[in-house]
């Protein structure tokens, strides 16, 4: 019986010992599986960032999907960054109210802002077609810096221009062609008013000048020359 007793002993110290190893094993790879998996959603959060990090221009054809977009990844950030400082919330339950894990509400906020930047995308492809003169229009004002000279009137232009893209989104192509118009009327005006103020404006300074100098025109001093030939 002594025998046997130690027999089942050193049966059950392998078994306690084997137990332990596969506890072991299994939180190791556990630890490595949860590291793998927080690299693969830290490269998709990369990829993310570039993305809606860098479509600010898209706010001017709708600034109610464009808000909707940005306060999605917002949060979506807010969830990566609690990841990001302990990766092993992955899988666990992002809140009482909800059965999905802290990586499933990343992805689901991911998707609901791209489902956003999709509608901006299909209202940029129509508004750029339809509001192209507008567009090129704004973009040589800026160029030249209109806003520096007649800030004002910028202002203005500014706000019409915008309020170009609403019926576009709402199917309104004719009203927002009649828009255009408008704009582009009101535009060109200030547009001229501006080239003038940056070419003609400084040469008539100058011109002053030299007048205020006791030099004579060049006009005049060509027929002065001309009547000594």
């Amino acid at each position: 019986m002594a025998m046997v007793a130690s027999a089942l002993a050193g049966i059950a110290g392998c078994q306690s010992t084997d137990n332990a190893s596969v506890a072991m094993a299994t939180e190791t790879n556990s630890a490595v599986s949860s590291i793998s998996t927080f690299d693969v959603l830290q490269k998709q959060y990369l990829l993310d960032k570039v993305t809606f990090d860098s479509i600010a221009d898209f706010k001017i054809y709708s600034a109610t999907s464009y808000t909707a977009m940005m306060e999605d990844w917002s949060e979506a950030k807010e969830v990566y960054s609690e990841i990001e400082k302990e990766p092993s919330l992955m899988n666990e339950e992002y809140s009482m109210f909800s059965s999905g894990s802290y990586s499933a509400k990343y992805m689901e906020l991911v998707s609901a802002a791209d489902n956003e930047l999709k509608k901006l995308k299909n209202y940029k492809e129509t508004a750029d077609v339809v509001l192209s003169d507008a567009i090129a229009q704004m973009a040589y004002m800026n160029s030249i810096d209109v806003n520096a000279y007649y800030p004002q009137e910028f202002s203005s232009l500014n706000s019409q221009y915008k309020a170009l893209f609403v019926p576009v989104i709402e199917d309104g192509i004719a009203e927002a062609e009649t828009n255009q118009a408008s704009f582009l009327t009101k535009a060109k005006v200030t547009e001229i008013k501006t080239t003038l103020k940056i070419y003609v404006t400084p040469l008539e300074k100058e011109f002053s000048g030299l007048m205020n100098k006791g030099l004579k025109p060049l006009h005049q001093l060509v027929m002065a020359k001309l009547k000594q030939n």
